[in-house]
């Protein structure tokens, strides 16, 4: 009965008015985007533990503009990011994962452009994390705020757990989701951190 209703759902979730707003403000969610990837977020470097809260911080700030409540949430680690908005009285409820740390930037002579000042180069960005997972986990962002600007609300409910361990196994993540299992329940979990079909077509997962 789930799988049906949100097949409805979905199926009915196409909405002229929240893609005419997103493409008229690609050029401010771009920049926007750019500076969430200046964050250098390298988990697994402890000199950059203040720049991991940092970013934090400010993907509450973003949310906030989406219209969802949202919060850090202590691991033992590094901070998670929860974030809900929506209907609280859905039929459905859809958590989305994702993740705000980075790799290392390794051998930075290798590099045509500095890791953390992103540029757009033939219709690309390059800046690390633009792949992995920061551009799509702002995707997912922006869709929530999208539908928050021009309908006032998304059509279901949505969590976002967004980790800051992940490129270092995430060993507290077990444990996250443990202490909080009842906020974080949900019907069905989508994957932010997946591959792409080919260069035009991407995957939900």
């Amino acid at each position: 009965m789930a799988g049906g209703a949100i097949g409805l759902i979905i199926a009915g979730m196409a909405n002229n008015d929240v893609l005419a707003w997103l493409e008229q403000n690609r050029s401010e969610h771009l920049e926007r985007l750019l500076t969430f990837l200046r964050f250098p977020t390298i988990s697994a470097q402890a000199a950059h533990a203040a720049d991991m809260t940092a970013c934090g911080e400010w993907l509450i700030g973003q949310f906030a503009r989406a219209g969802a409540r949202a919060e850090l949430l202590p691991t033992g680690g590094h901070p998670a990011v929860f974030a809900e908005a929506g209907p609280k009285d859905s039929p459905i409820t859809l958590l989305i994962y994702g993740h705000y740390d980075v790799q290392p930037a390794g051998e930075e002579g290798l590099w045509r452009s500095p890791p953390f000042e992103p540029v757009v180069r033939d219709g690309a960005i390059y800046a690390r994390g633009a792949a992995d997972d920061k551009g799509q986990l702002f995707t997912h962002l922006l869709a929530a705020e999208a539908w928050a600007k021009t309908t006032g609300s998304l059509p279901i409910r949505v969590k976002y757990l967004i980790e800051g361990e992940e490129e270092i196994g995430s060993s507290h993540l077990a444990g996250l989701i443990r202490a909080n299992r009842a906020r974080l329940a949900c019907d069905y979990v989508a994957l932010s951190d997946t591959a792409k079909l080919d260069a035009q077509t991407p995957a939900l997962t």
